[in-house]
Formats: C-alpha cells, sequence, structure tokens
C-alpha cells in the first residue's frame, strides 16, 4: 500500500477523520481508468474499493488496524512500465529465467556464491536465510497486473516483481535465500523491506517504508529510506544507516557505523569502537550512543538545543557553548577512534552499552 493510502488510513485510526471521509478521499486517489459508475470495478471484478471501506468499517469497531493492514496487504501502483521493460532488456542482454515450482512462485536452484537482488516495483519485500533451495511466495488478495521471474547471469540472481499493466494490485514478497549467496540486496519503490538470519553484506533500500535487520552476522548493513524507521540487531561489522524521516536503532554489536536521520531519534547500543571515523547525526531527535567498555574513542558531540551527557568511566574532557547549546570534546580509553555525535533540537547521552540479558530482553520485545 502507497504512502498516501497508509496516511489516510492512520488519520482514520488516529480519529483525526471518519471512517467515510476516508474511504472518500481513498476513491480519490483512484486513477480515472479505475473509477466507475456501480459498485463493481470497471472490468467486472469485485470491486477493490468497496472492499476496503468495508476493512475501514470493522476496523473502526474492532480497533485491529494491524490485521486491516495485513489483510489488504499488497500495493496499488500507476504509472511507467520500468519494472516490464527491465525484464525485456535482461531477455535481450542474455539473462536465464529460472522455473519456479509453482507458476509465479515456489523454489528455484540458487547457484553457490551468488549475489541476489530483490526488486519489488511497489510493496513490501521480506527476505531470510535458509539451507536448501530458494523459495519465492506472495502474499495479498485481489492481486491483478503484476509478474514476478527469477533470472541469473555471471553471477548475480535477481528476483523481481513488475507490473504488467499501468494500474496493478502487487503482492507483498516473502523470499527465502539460500545461505551459499555471496550478498543480497532488497530494493521496492515503496513498501517495507525485512532480512534475517544473513551473515552476508546487505543493502536495503526503500522510496518510502520502514527497514528491519534481525539477527544481522559479522557482515555489513547498509539500509536508507526516505520516510521510515530503521531498526537492526546483531553483530554487524558496520552500520550505515539513513533515513529521511524516522528513527534508527540497533541493538548488539559493531565496530563502526554512520548514522544519519533528517527527523527522529538515534540509538546505538553496543559499539565497539577502536579506529576510524564514526557519525550519529540528527536534525531532531535525542541521540544515545551506548559504548562497549573496550571501545576506544575521541569524542565530539554538540546540541544545538537541549542536554548534553557523557558518562563514560576514566573519561577526560572538557565542555564549552552555553547551557543551551552545550558541546563536549574528551577521550576514552586513549581515543583510538573518532566519534561524532550531533542533533539539531535534542538531547545526548554517551555512556557504556546496556547489559546483555537487558538488550536481549528489550530484542524480544521489539520483534
Amino acid at each position: 500500500m502507497n504512502d498516501e493510502r497508509m496516511r489516510i488510513l492512520e488519520m482514520v485510526r488516529d480519529g483525526k477523520i471518519t471512517a467515510e471521509e476516508g474511504v472518500r478521499l481513498l476513491e480519490a486517489l483512484q486513477p480515472k481508468a479505475a473509477t466507475g459508475t456501480g459498485s463493481g470495478a470497471p472490468d467486472g471484478r469485485e470491486d477493490p474499493f468497496g472492499k476496503l471501506a468495508s476493512a475501514i468499517s470493522h476496523a473502526m469497531q474492532s480497533g485491529d488496524w494491524k490485521n486491516l493492514v495485513g489483510q489488504l496487504g499488497g500495493a496499488w501502483s500507476t504509472g511507467p512500465l520500468g519494472g516490464l521493460e527491465r525484464r525485456h532488456e535482461r531477455e535481450a542482454e542474455g539473462w536465464e529465467f529460472l522455473t519456479l515450482s509453482d507458476g509465479d512462485q515456489g523454489t528455484f536452484d540458487l547457484p553457490a556464491g551468488s549475489e541476489v537482488a530483490v526488486e519489488h516495483e511497489a510493496g513490501s519485500v521480506e527476505a531470510t536465510a535458509v539451507d536448501g533451495l530458494g523459495r519465492i511466495e506472495l502474499e495479498g488478495e485481489g492481486l491483478h497486473n503484476y509478474g514476478v521471474y527469477a533470472a541469473r547471469k555471471e553471477g548475480k540472481v535477481v528476483i523481481a516483481c513488475h507490473r504488467t499493466a499501468p494500474f496493478a494490485r502487487m503482492p507483498r514478497l516473502k523470499v527465502s535465500v539460500p545461505r551459499a549467496a555471496t550478498a543480497v540486496s532488497l530494493k521496492t519503490a515503496g513498501g517495507s523491506l525485512t532480512a534475517e538470519a544473513f551473515a552476508v553484506p546487505l543493502t536495503l533500500k526503500t522510496a518510502g517504508g520502514s527497514v528491519r535487520v534481525r539477527d544481522q552476522q559479522q557482515a555489513p548493513v547498509t539500509a536508507k529510506t526516505a520516510g521510515g524507521g530503521i531498526k537492526v540487531n546483531g553483530t554487524p561489522a558496520r552500520l550505515d544507516l539513513h533515513t529521511s524521516g524516522g528513527s534508527i536503532r540497533f541493538d548488539g554489536t559493531t565496530e563502526a557505523f554512520d548514522v544519519k536521520t533528517s527527523g527522529g531519534s538515534v540509538h546505538i547500543e553496543g559499539a565497539r569502537l577502536a579506529s576510524g571515523e564514526h557519525s550519529a547525526k540528527t536534525n531532531g531527535g535525542s541521540v544515545r550512543i551506548g559504548l562497549a567498555p573496550e571501545a576506544s574513542v575521541e569524542i565530539e558531540a554538540k546540541t544545538s538545543a537541549g542536554s548534553l551527557t557523557v558518562d563514560l568511566p576514566g573519561v577526560e574532557g572538557e565542555r564549552s557553548g552555553s547551557r543551551v547549546s552545550p558541546r563536549y570534546h574528551g577521550r576514552y580509553n586513549g581515543g583510538a577512534a573518532r566519534l561524532h555525535v550531533s542533533t539539531a533540537a535534542g538531547s545526548v547521552t554517551i555512556g557504556l552499552a546496556e547489559a546483555a540479558g537487558a538488550t536481549e530482553q528489550r530484542q524480544e520485545e521489539a520483534a
């Protein structure tokens, strides 16, 4: 479901508009080709907007908004058929199109050492590392005008979902990726991204939606969203996390990070920094950095409007700036790495990482 419809649902949920007003707004977002004078769709199929109105009414009565989003799974998409054009280009470039065990979903063979890219034209993607064969599963109701394929060429495997007509309702993708893959990337033009249990480099990019990485092992994580929060846990070697609007949170152990949000809080718990440059920045929100006891950092921290606290055993440093806009420069355990922390409006806190037990409990609660 695209950003506009999600915002309308959230306004209905929060009581800012009525269910009837929400339905009218949703109908106004229909492409002209999909409008009609009756309750049915123009081609005789069930009217998806009538179904959406009924679902909103039920959610208003039951309060079950989480289930509403689930049952309306999939995403509306319109515009140029870029994904279909890319498929034709790959056909011309000699890509080998893999046979799926169940039509446009099911199992497929992934050669060891392959780089895997999952491309979704509009909708959420969930990817999980598994032993054995790869698998594609599609979720959602009232789906139409879409295609799915898997293709490979020169050590690269692409799994793609694209529109086959200008107006389409597309599924959520659930992809099981064999552990034999050497790198994994997930990309969607609008929707959430989730990756779980990988031990290879991860790259996640969405034009609008949240990003969630669970139990990442050893390898780095790169994530970018134009609007949504980012949550990561595990032991990735490095974090590069950027969002244009949302919070960023990491729990576990990492040796390097560069995180930035234009509006939201930043919380990094378990930074084992021993060399290099590291940065955490937000233009509006609080920042909390929990360092591992063995970390060695030179700290530069500032806030333009808020409090600033550095609570590390044996740290040596000095404060400057005003009470409202404080700054701090200091060293902890010798200062081998450099840590830059800043917020334009919010508090800054730098201390030791929380105990592992407390972090694990919080991860379970957030899952």
